[in-house]
């Protein structure tokens, strides 16, 4: 019983770690977007052709700037279908994480649902 109280404490810390690790790396991405840096394109400089995923980055700084016809003008596929369906994964998921860190349970998000996790009878 003591073991199951310790692992259903431990795994949301991990997950808020994980989170907080996340979050700080796009903090520290969007600032070098902002300052006019950035990573080329992988993709298109090998192979000279746009790839699904180009203008992810303009399309995600202009949902923060809530440019949202800005955003799909630069990426729609990531402006009005990616970037909402993970963050709604995402944002669930990071409260109910901080949920059984309070409760002491371990329920399962959808996001760990989708990533095959099992709930434990």
């Amino acid at each position: 019983m003591q073991q199951k109280n310790f692992h259903c404490r431990k795994a949301p810390l991990i997950r808020l770690s994980i989170y907080l690790a996340g979050l700080l790396a796009a903090a520290g991405y969007i600032l070098l977007c902002l300052n006019g840096g950035g990573f080329p394109c992988v993709f298109e400089r090998n192979f000279g052709i746009l790839c699904p995923g180009c203008g992810a980055s303009r399309a995600a700084l202009a949902l923060l700037r809530l440019d949202f016809y800005g955003a799909a003008e630069a990426n729609p596929i990531f402006a009005l279908a990616f970037y909402p369906i993970l963050g709604l994964l995402f944002g669930q998921d990071l409260l109910l994480c901080i949920w059984n860190l309070c409760r002491g349970e371990d329920r399962i998000s959808m996001l760990r649902f989708l990533l095959g996790a099992q709930e434990e009878t």
